[in-house]
Formats: C-alpha cells, structure tokens, sequence
C-alpha cells in the first residue's frame, strides 16, 4: 500500500520545481519526464529536494532504470521511496 503522505509530497515537489504545470495535472500514473515536464534542470531540482528529505537514499540508479521502463511515475518513485526507507505501511 502506498503512503499517500508520500505521493502528497511528491507532488507538491513537481508544483514547485514546475510551475508550468496545474495540480490537476498531476496524476500519480503520469511520467514525470514525459508528462509532468521535468527537464533535466528541474529534474535535478526534483532529486535535490526529494533527497533533502529523504537523505542518503541513491535516486540515480531508481531514475535510469525507472526512465529506460517508463515506469518514472509518482506512484513507483513512492513505492520505491518506502522499501527503500522501509516504512511500508
């Protein structure tokens, strides 16, 4: 099960690294790349301020892996968040 405080926060990082973007937009199925515009400076903006938060867990590996299957969503950034913190509820 997926922590919605988890996706909450996700998504209030892609509104503010992205402005362009409306909060209706931002589904947890949407790629952040593909769908929710995270070029590569806002991209980089995101993985700063989800690791300020989250501290030492290695994004890099998650995000060229996850890109490469299309599957760089909010929802599999979540789920990979808590395994990796392990704080599945």
């Amino acid at each position: 099960m997926i922590d919605r405080e988890v996706i909450d926060y996700l998504k209030s990082v892609v509104l503010e690294v992205n402005d362009d973007i409306s909060p209706q937009d931002i589904q947890e199925d949407r790629s952040l790349v593909g769908d929710l515009g995270l070029d590569s400076l806002r991209l980089a903006e995101f993985v700063s301020r989800v690791k300020g938060k989250y501290g030492d867990i290695d994004l890099t590996d998650w995000f060229v892996a996850a890109a490469r299957e299309g599957s760089d969503t909010i929802r599999d950034l979540a789920l990979f968040l808590q395994n990796a913190s392990g704080s599945n509820p």
